[in-house]
């Protein structure tokens, strides 16, 4: 009678796990990868979202801004991970990270650049986000607390 007891317990507990991971809402973070004349590279990654569909959206809206101020910018990744790359959870997480990033409420651009001209568009990009987003962005330097 116990190992019955047992066994229906594990069942249960088999199929509740099934249930929450076919139907379980994971947070879906919305990142972008763009590749900016002069060698560049920003990664964009915003607070997660609760469905694909919204998180696709989101990386609509980061795209079609970037295009309105940069043409000739490429988009080397665009997706909605569930998890996130260590280096972009440590971001996220405001740990300490060995590239210049900026801050925001909602974001974090990490940029792969020489380090003047990294300092120089995390320093700019954080004005614009004071700016033009009305939420504080600061410039984060490599390996620095944020």
């Amino acid at each position: 009678m116990r190992y019955i007891y047992i066994g229906t317990l594990a069942l249960i507990v088999a199929l509740t796990s099934a249930v929450a991971l076919i139907f379980g809402k994971s947070p879906y973070y919305p990142v972008v990868r763009a590749q900016i004349p002069g060698g560049v590279v920003l990664t964009i990654i915003s607070q997660p979202l609760s469905g694909a569909e919204k998180c696709s959206a989101a990386n609509e809206k980061t795209v079609s801004a970037m295009r309105a101020r940069c043409p000739q910018c490429s988009f080397v990744l665009i997706s909605c991970p569930t998890r996130l790359e260590d280096l972009w959870n440590d971001a996220m997480s405001d740990r300490v990270i060995g590239v210049y990033a900026v801050h925001s409420e909602t974001q974090r651009i990490l940029i792969d650049a020489p380090g003047e001209i990294a300092q120089q568009i995390c320093i700019s990009s954080a004005q614009q986000i004071t700016l033009q987003e009305k939420q504080h962005g600061h410039c984060v330097a490599p390996n620095t607390r944020p």
